[in-house]
């Protein structure tokens, strides 16, 4: 796992707390790419760029980095200070 950049192992901490993922399917896909997008947008950057495609936004890299976290979910999850999380 060595050499996993950070912001993907972060990435995949996050939608681990979040909840399942996975790119078996296209809706999932669909997901997957819509959720860090709005991640993104309310301020947790992980510096995808996206452009609009016929399903709203893509990123042609996190789709690349979404097959890469598929093979490293074991990693577990973040933490967050407040317990209500």
């Amino acid at each position: 796992m060595k050499n996993i950049r950070k912001d993907v192992l972060v990435l995949t901490s996050i939608l681990n707390r979040i909840g399942n993922y996975n790119m078996k399917t296209f809706n999932n896909r669909l997901i997957f790419q819509k959720t860090v997008y709005f991640l993104q947008t309310f301020g947790i950057n992980f510096g995808y760029r996206f452009s609009w495609y016929v399903y709203g936004p893509y990123s042609p890299k996190l789709a690349d980095d979404g097959y890469l976290m598929e093979t490293i979910k074991t990693i577990g999850t973040i933490k967050f200070i407040n317990p209500k999380f």
